[in-house]
Parts: structure tokens; C-alpha cells; sequence
């Protein structure tokens, strides 16, 4: 390091040689080692320690000047939620959602009750891992009846969040498991005696799954429903992070979700058909 900031310095970059030298000096006394730490735009580390939390509730938490949200509103690589969704439109209208009605408590225990989103096939039509969301239903459907389980479709008016998707699916359900199944491609297994957050299994990581995956987490919603214990399907994963790209994208389609989101109706029976 001494060798870069030397050089540096010889060739005339004397700003970036002590900017170089002073992160350098900062990191050789290990303060930043504290879990969370950051560096200032003065190389001042930021920690638990040298900025302990003083939050005290609404309103006293960080808020952007005027001048950090122009400056971040002028990022170069900066997307709208309207580019970032762009290739929903190409996928618009390859399920047909039909609502049928208010949604009732079933009785048969073989049925497994799907939970569906507010913007599922209305605004979302493509999940952050390139299935079209026709097509995750229908390998979900079709590890259900494999396993001798009838799926009934039920839209969630009410609320994005997924657990309480799935909570709400397996309260409507014969036999007490529902899948919850969001537009970009989460879902997960419940159980209706259970916590919202407290599934039975869950695809958190949208990006990485197949439909093969899907195809599994219906059969394995189906061995729950006839009482058996079947082990959770390994998803593979990755040790990068998944690409801030997907982040954005998320956000954008939680924001078509928040759109389409009914608070306080009630869920609907739908049927589903491709056109």
C-alpha cells in the first residue's frame, strides 16, 4: 500500500495519494473492525462505539438534507420504476384472473389453498428469476395433484406481505396448508395454527429458483396436507450477493404490489385460465 501511495504521489496524484494514506492510517488502528462501521467522507469512522444509536423514536431518526437528495437524485445510473418493470408489459395477459367469489373456509382435506397477491396477474407478470407467473402456478398446481392434493386459487386482497399470504391461504384451506405466492416470485408453505412469520418452508431468494423448485414446493405443501414431514427443498445459493440489480427490481415490483393492494377486503376465489 505504501508502494501505491508513493507512486501516486511521484506522478502527481497528491489529492487521491493522501486520501489513500489517510483510509491507510484509519484501518491500520482497526476501529472500523466494529461490526456496522463506516467511513465518513472525512475517513472518521462511524461505529457502535464513535456514534453510539441515539434514536428516540418518529422524527429523530436520520433525514436527508436538501442537498445529499439532490445529490443522490442525480446518481448516473439511475433507473425508474417504469424501466425496471419494462418487460412486465411484454408478458401482460398470458393468464386471464377471474374473480369467482368471496372466499370461504373449505372443507375437503385434500384441497391446498394458493395464495395469491394483490398485482399477481394484474400488473406482475414476470418473477425476478425469468418464469412468468402462469407458469410458477402451474408447476405449483401440478406438484399438488401429483401428490393427490386439489389446489384452489385464492387472491389476497388485503396485504403484500407473503407470510400473511400464506397464513391466510391455510385458514381458507380444507386441509390447513396454504401456499403464499407473491408477483416476483417468493412463496413459502403455511400452516394455519402457526405465527404469520412462523412457515413451514420458504423460497426467500426469488432470483435463484427454477421451476423445478416450484414444481417440489407444491409437492412438498401436498405431503403436509396428508400429515407427512417432508424435508425442505435446498435452493442452492451463492457466495456473491445477489446483484444490486435484482434489488432494484424488487422494489419496483413491491411498488406495483403496494398499488394493487386492497386494505380491508376481503379474499377472493379466482380461477385462472390461459387465453
Amino acid at each position: 500500500m505504501f508502494d501505491v501511495i508513493a507512486s501516486l504521489q511521484r506522478t502527481g496524484f497528491e489529492p487521491e495519494a493522501d486520501a489513500i494514506m489517510r483510509l491507510t492510517r484509519e484501518r491500520l488502528r482497526g476501529d472500523q473492525l466494529q461490526t456496522s462501521a463506516i467511513f465518513d467522507s472525512e475517513f472518521r469512522v462511524l461505529s457502535k462505539l464513535t456514534d453510539p444509536n441515539d434514536y428516540a423514536g418518529p422524527g429523530t431518526g436520520y433525514a436527508l438534507t436538501d442537498e445529499r437528495r439532490a445529490e443522490l437524485d442525480a446518481i448516473r445510473q439511475a433507473r425508474t420504476s417504469a424501466e425496471l418493470t419494462a418487460d412486465q408489459v411484454e408478458h401482460r395477459g398470458h393468464v386471464i384472473v377471474t374473480d369467482v367469489e368471496v372466499a370461504r373456509q373449505g372443507s375437503d382435506p385434500r384441497e391446498v389453498v394458493i395464495g395469491l397477491s394483490p398485482a399477481w396477474g394484474r400488473s406482475v407478470w414476470l418473477t425476478l428469476c425469468g418464469l412468468t407467473v402462469g407458469e410458477v402456478l402451474r408447476q405449483l398446481s401440478a406438484g399438488l395433484e401429483e401428490e393427490g392434493c386439489v389446489p384452489r386459487l385464492v387472491r389476497v386482497r388485503s396485504t403484500i406481505d407473503v407470510g400473511l399470504i400464506g397464513l391466510t391461504a391455510a385458514r381458507l384451506s380444507g386441509s390447513g396448508i396454504g401456499i403464499g405466492l407473491q408477483g416476483k416470485g417468493t412463496s413459502l408453505i403455511h400452516r394455519r395454527d402457526l405465527a404469520p412469520l412462523a412457515n413451514l418452508e420458504l423460497f426467500s431468494v426469488a432470483p435463484l429458483l427454477t421451476a423445478q423448485m416450484y414444481r417440489e414446493l407444491g409437492k412438498n405443501a401436498a405431503r403436509h396436507a396428508k400429515g407427512m414431514a417432508p424435508v425442505p427443498i435446498f435452493t442452492g445459493g451463492t457466495d456473491e450477493s445477489i446483484s444490486a440489480r435484482y434489488h432494484a427490481r424488487a422494489v419496483a415490483l413491491v411498488a406495483l404490489e403496494r398499488d394493487a393492494c386492497e386494505p380491508g377486503q376481503p379474499p377472493v376465489t379466482v380461477e385462472v385460465k390461459r387465453p
